[in-house]
C-alpha cells in the first residue's frame, strides 16, 4: 500500500466546467472541460506558473504531466469504426458471441521513452454508470474513453522550462493520438489536421 498524505485540495474556478486551477501541499494542476486551442492552454499555463515562481519559489517539481481525456457517447457509438482506427477498437469492430453483447473493452499501455518520459494511454468501451478512473465521471449512457497521460519525473523548478516540457508532452500525446483517430473523427468533431 501507498502511504498517501493528507490535505486539501483548494480549487478555483472561472465557471463550472470551465477552467479550473486545483491547489494542494503536493500539487497544482490545471485543468479545462473547454479546450479551444494548445495556444491557450499553453497562455494560462505560463501565466500559472509564473504566479506560483513568484509566491511559493519552489526548488523543485516532482512531475509535470498532461493528461487527455475524450469521450463519445451514443450518437458515435455505431460509426466508432470510422471514427477510430479497426486495430484500436478491438473487441469493438469484431463482432459479439452468439447470444452475448459486449459491454467492456479496455486497453491499457504504458510506454518508456529515451528522453525519461513515460506515457500511459488507456481506451474502450465503458456501459453507462461505468468508469476506470475517478477523473472520469460516469455517464448515463454507453461511452468510448480515450485517456492519454504523459509526464516527465523530478527537475528543477523553472517555469519556462517545465512549458516547454508540456508543449513536448502535448506534442507527443497529439501524435498518439492522431494515430487512433480518422480524418472523419477529425472533420466530425470540428478539429483541423
Amino acid at each position: 500500500a501507498t502511504n498517501q498524505q493528507k490535505g486539501s485540495v483548494w480549487r478555483f474556478s472561472d465557471e463550472p466546467g470551465g477552467w479550473e486551477v486545483a491547489l494542494a501541499p503536493e500539487f497544482i494542476a490545471l485543468a479545462t472541460r473547454r479546450y479551444t486551442s494548445r495556444s491557450d492552454f499553453m497562455g494560462r499555463l505560463g501565466a500559472l506558473l509564473e504566479a506560483f515562481d513568484a509566491w511559493l519559489q519552489p526548488s523543485k517539481v516532482r512531475r509535470v504531466g498532461v493528461r487527455y481525456i475524450d469521450r463519445l457517447g451514443r450518437a458515435h457509438l455505431d460509426s466508432i469504426d470510422r471514427l477510430v482506427r479497426r486495430e484500436v477498437l478491438g473487441p469493438l469492430v469484431t463482432g459479439n458471441p452468439p447470444d452475448g453483447r459486449l459491454q467492456q473493452s479496455l486497453t491499457d499501455g504504458e510506454y518508456s521513452f529515451a528522453d525519461e518520459t513515460g506515457m500511459r494511454a488507456r481506451w474502450g468501451v465503458l456501459p453507462e454508470k461505468a468508469t476506470f478512473d475517478p477523473a472520469i465521471e460516469p455517464w448515463d449512457e454507453p461511452s468510448w474513453v480515450l485517456d492519454i497521460d504523459a509526464w516527465h519525473g523530478e527537475r528543477p523548478f523553472d517555469p519556462t522550462s517545465i512549458r516547454q516540457h508540456v508543449q513536448s508532452l502535448s506534442d507527443r500525446i497529439y501524435r498518439y493520438f492522431r494515430w487512433m483517430v480518422t480524418e472523419d473523427f477529425l472533420t466530425t468533431f470540428g478539429a483541423g489536421s
